[in-house]
């Protein structure tokens, strides 16, 4: 009764998330009072923040940040397992330039209560899930669906998985004295698999493959977004143990995401972006030893990651001011990468009988990314108001300091976490924005201001 009454509830947000979390925390009284008394019962609340970046500078501000909370309850009787969870996570990226009195945002949240069924069999593990996505107006449906069997034991397995999930962003554009608000559904269908061996003692392997496709309908009244999306990753992993105690480890991982969007004002074109594409490449090679009577481990890794994407956007559906100052189309395109290295170490320890990891990683980030808009000249021949906007950042080198710590009380196993980028040194391109106006120089823009990122998280287990 309780697990229903919790579905009629009307949208949560990240603000009321933890007096969600104390309803569901009633479950497993209702659980235990219907099913074996042998069963295992356990609670889990979780919540992390990652502030991942903000910049500020007399030019432009961005700031990009993640959240997410989640809390569930999972009673497994014998073979079977049953979970149901409430979670909400939420992705925000802004960008604003005041002297062009131009912002975007784009915010995408995700509300979803699960109830999910797993049974564990000889040589076959399957499980199944259903969710409703709380913050959509028809509350869609998602499911997940994962298939795992291993016949030759250790030496070869296989699992298989499908699933859809809903989702909702909600952005804004504001230009001078208009704003498009953009509040659309979409959805994405995901289908993977990871094929793993152990040939022989120490030597594991798995090669995984996901692909996704997606998209969204525009709203036929006001503004609406209707997207194509396309997802390819793959990733092969190989680790050797020369001991229970040390081990060596490699990774290789591709993903590529391509997108086009269409921009509608009641079933209108107005804008588009077209051939977006995006690619991540990384490499990683670790391993794992004791020293001075420690576990540590060393990792290097590679990521790189492009993108690009052009498009345009037209005044009619706005304001006259906005006519008057686009006398058509704006057009825009970008293009870039980002380059990262780390070198990463991580140990375990003990502190006051608590269990304790802690990290340390250096970051050397390489970025060259360029904005670019203009407006057509009269029947669209040549083009003026043309501006380039570089990203401010030409290098960064940060210093990661994380620590995890474990609280092991008669009732509950507590774990904090706390992450903390600091910046070591920052090189700036000369010119964070340039217009190009004939017989005028570009102003010189001062150093920004730029903030390493934070990240927190708390999780509590309680066993009944």
């Amino acid at each position: 009764m309780l697990f229903r009454l919790t579905l009629q509830r009307g949208p949560f947000f990240f603000t009321n998330g933890s007096r969600f979390c104390f309803c569901l925390l009633l479950i497993p009284s209702f659980l235990c009072s219907q099913g074996d008394s042998t069963a295992k019962v356990i609670v889990t609340a979780e919540t992390n923040y990652f502030d991942a970046f903000r910049q500020k500078s007399d030019n432009s501000s961005t700031v990009i940040l993640a959240r997410e909370s989640f809390a569930g309850v999972s009673a497994r009787f014998g073979k079977d397992s049953l979970t149901l969870s409430a979670s909400s996570s939420e992705e925000y990226a802004g960008f604003s330039v005041p002297s062009s009195q131009f912002s975007a945002t784009l915010r995408n949240i995700v509300q979803t209560v699960y109830g999910s069924y797993s049974r564990t069999l000889t040589l076959l593990q399957y499980s199944l899930a259903v969710g409703v996505m709380m913050n959509g107006n028809s509350y869609p449906l998602s499911y997940k669906a994962a298939l795992s069997t291993s016949p030759f034991e250790d030496v070869l397995g296989l699992s298989l998985g499908l699933e859809r999930s809903p989702y909702r962003y909600g952005s804004s554009v504001s230009y001078y004295d208009f704003q498009v608000p953009i509040d659309d559904a979409a959805h994405s269908t995901i289908a993977s698999f990871i094929l793993w061996s152990k040939p022989f003692n120490g030597l594991f392997g798995s090669l995984a493959y996901k692909e996704a496709d997606g998209g969204s309908n525009p709203s036929s009244t006001e503004y609406g977004i209707g997207t194509s999306d396309r997802y390819f990753g793959k990733k092969i992993f190989a680790q050797y143990f020369f001991s229970l105690t040390s081990n060596v480890t490699a990774e290789f991982s591709t993903e590529e995401f391509r997108s086009d969007i269409a921009f509608n004002r009641d079933g209108q074109l107005f804008g588009d972006l077209r051939q977006g594409l995006a690619k991540h490449s990384r490499y990683m090679i670790g391993g794992s030893a004791y020293q001075f009577n420690l576990p540590v481990t060393l990792e290097y890794a590679f990521d790189q990651i492009s993108s690009s994407g052009t498009g345009h956007f037209e005044s009619w559906p706005f304001t006259s001011l906005a006519s008057s100052i686009i006398t058509n189309r704006l057009f825009y395109q970008f293009n870039g990468f980002l380059k990262l290295h780390t070198l990463r170490s991580t140990t375990k320890l003990e502190v006051l009988t608590m269990p304790t990891n802690l990290e340390i990683s250096y970051q050397r980030i390489l970025t060259d990314i360029v904005l670019e808009n203009w407006e057509p000249e009269f029947l669209a021949f040549g083009r003026k108001n043309y501006t380039i906007n570089p990203f401010s950042i030409k290098d960064i080198q940060l210093l990661k300091v994380g620590i995890e710590t474990t609280i092991l009380t008669r009732i509950a196993e507590i774990t904090a976490q706390l992450e903390q980028y600091v910046p070591i040194a920052i090189t700036y391109r000369r010119q964070e924005s340039v217009s190009i106006v004939p017989g005028e120089s570009p102003p010189l823009a001062s150093s920004p201001q730029t903030d390493g990122g934070r990240r927190f998280g708390l999780k509590m287990k309680i066993p009944l």
